[in-house]
């Protein structure tokens, strides 16, 4: 083939051999959707092709793929890519990525689209068996953290039940009651543990509705008001005038704004500062709404913000079960949004929730069609 000619059976012969040898599945489409030339590499996948549509062929469907990228380059001439994913001719998931080409005869006039498409399936498989092993991973981080917490609020139900028994042993009322209020506070722990697990544990689409952001604010500052004010901590709400209703879960962002506003107060007690200031603030930029939560309280250093949303990590000792801010993100994230935190140790926190009205709107119109009792992937 490197070698000189003016023979054209020879260089037919030569593009014959390149365009059944390169690695990858090559087509030439007609506009019907025909396939009218295939190379090697696509009749080993999906089997000999010849006057049949594509989409029959590479999906074994009946009618043309939606999206179509041979579809859009015969409408505007362009080269197109996508990601897809067949039906081999063995009844086998291919997953291949594909561009498409305008091919143009002597006139210039698009007659046909040719299509290269490369095999991605080994990379899909080492992708499922990578994510495989992260839940097996998430699953033995869980395992493990819920054994260590469970095991914790052992021991002070030990510690207590063993207080109690000596103070009834001894007839001591002191006792006694020292040791019913270590029971009581293990209890509570074990509610606490139990109610978090199951919250984290649930797996479903936000119950959406229309909302006022700033109504779902000074509903946290109306619950926390009190327990700051006892506190010396200031907690003020800042709510933007351009902020538009939206489709939020009242609960599940009644949860999230619940821990982070926690977090804060707890964080202005341990820091020994005074004038110590909580701000829940609710806004709007470019389309995204954002909730935030700020403090100057005594921040968080950088090795603690690196794992601040794992499984069961907490900064509260044995006084926190580790799973409010994985909660918390779990949710953000149901509702197709995201949260990240800016801290310094020492010097305050502020948490931001970040929701896209775009993505807001797509599950809202899913859930109000799932409501009607339409299939949710329904057109």
């Amino acid at each position: 083939m490197s070698e000189s000619s003016t023979n054209p059976e020879q260089w037919d012969d030569g593009y014959e051999i390149l365009f059944n040898s390169v690695p990858c599945y090559v087509t030439v489409i007609d506009r019907d959707f025909r396939i009218v030339r295939a190379n090697d590499a696509f009749h080993d996948s999906f089997g000999y092709a010849p006057n049949i549509h594509c989409y029959e062929v590479y999906k074994h469907r009946d009618t043309k793929c939606r999206g179509c990228p041979a579809e859009k380059t015969f409408g505007d001439s362009k080269i197109h890519r996508s990601n897809q994913v067949g039906v081999g001719k063995k009844g086998q998931k291919i997953y291949y990525t594909v561009r498409t080409s305008a091919l143009k005869d002597v006139r210039r006039n698009l007659t046909h689209v040719i299509e290269i498409s490369n095999d991605v399936t080994p990379l899909r498989k080492l992708e499922e068996r990578v994510r495989q092993a992260e839940r097996l991973g998430a699953v033995g981080q869980t395992v493990a953290g819920l054994a260590h917490s469970i095991k914790n609020i052992l021991m002070g139900l030990e510690g207590g039940k063993y207080i109690v028994s000596l103070g009834l042993e001894k007839n001591n009322k002191e006792m006694i009651n020292q040791g019913w209020e270590m029971l009581e506070r293990n209890f509570d722990k074990t509610t606490s543990l139990v109610k978090d697990f199951l919250s984290f544990s649930k797996g479903r689409l936000p119950r959406l509705e229309i909302v006022d952001p700033g109504k779902l604010v000074m509903e946290i500052v109306d619950l926390y008001k009190e327990v700051a004010s006892r506190s010396s901590i200031e907690l003020a709400p800042e709510i933007d005038d351009g902020v538009r209703s939206a489709p939020l879960d009242p609960s599940g962002i009644h949860t999230c704004l619940t821990n982070l506003v926690s977090n804060a107060l707890d964080a202005c007690l341990a820091s020994d500062k005074k004038g110590t200031k909580v701000t829940i603030r609710v806004k709007e930029k470019k389309g995204v709404l954002i909730f935030q939560v700020e403090d100057n309280g005594s921040g968080i250093d950088y090795e603690i913000k690196k794992k601040i949303f794992t499984t069961f990590f907490t900064t509260k000792g044995g006084g926190g079960t580790g799973l409010g801010l994985l909660t918390t993100r779990k949710i953000i994230e149901e509702h197709g949004g995201t949260i990240s935190v800016v801290s310094q140790s020492g010097k305050g926190a502020r948490f931001e929730m970040h929701f896209p009205r775009k993505r807001l709107l797509e599950l809202y119109r899913q859930s109000t069609r799932n409501s009607k009792g339409q299939p949710a992937n329904s057109k």
